[in-house]
């Protein structure tokens, strides 16, 4: 019993020094690293003093994020330590910061009855945009892009919808590229810092 007790009492400790590396962590990339980016980003681009439909708000603004990200060394800020992000909300989440200062209503995996979808654009309810970030990693990835757009759009009562693509290699966007069928945005975002 007092060996139970003990082994308990040593995990708990080592299990409370993981959780507050988790929470440095967290702490590094959501506050630190996004409020670099909101403020280097309208440094870089007139992007902010635009204004016309849904659809072409939300494609420019996933052109704009793509810019940043690809040529103004915006993944400095978003990778973790030099490593690429493995989940696609964590990119979402960065994405989700180039939509202030906007007439649209911008909201992030809205669900209207199908499942969410990862952002709704819209200017009233005749206007309206749908964006679905996927990792180029993801092994479901040609499926997803076949039906789970268009069960949105419908959910959404919409026909405008942006897929955007994260890869991180040439090796993965080959494999994107290669027989697909689909009008898709790519995102690069590099790995090295």
């Amino acid at each position: 019993m007092n060996f139970y007790i003990r082994l308990k009492e040593e995990t708990g400790e080592r299990a409370a020094a993981v959780s507050a590396e988790h929470v440095a962590d967290t702490q590094d990339v959501l506050v630190k690293q996004l409020k670099a980016v909101l403020a280097d980003l309208p440094k870089k681009s007139d992007f902010y003093e635009r204004s016309w439909t849904s659809y072409d708000e939300t494609r420019d603004r996933v052109l704009e994020f793509k810019r940043y990200v690809e040529h103004q060394d915006g993944y400095k800020l978003i990778n973790r330590k030099g490593q690429p992000f493995s989940r696609e909300d964590e990119v979402q989440l960065f994405f989700g910061l180039i939509w202030c200062k906007s007439e649209f209503d911008a909201n992030r995996e809205p669900n209207n009855g199908r499942g969410p979808v990862d952002f709704k654009v819209s200017y009233g309810s005749g206007d309206k945009s749908l964006i679905e970030f996927k990792l180029a990693s993801n092994k479901n990835l040609k499926r997803n892009l076949q039906n789970q757009v268009g069960i949105y759009e419908a959910a959404n009562n919409t026909r405008n919808s942006l897929k955007v693509i994260i890869y991180y290699t040439v090796e993965q966007y080959q494999r994107v590229m290669l027989g697909s069928s689909w009008s898709l945005s790519s995102l690069r975002i590099p790995i090295t810092s």
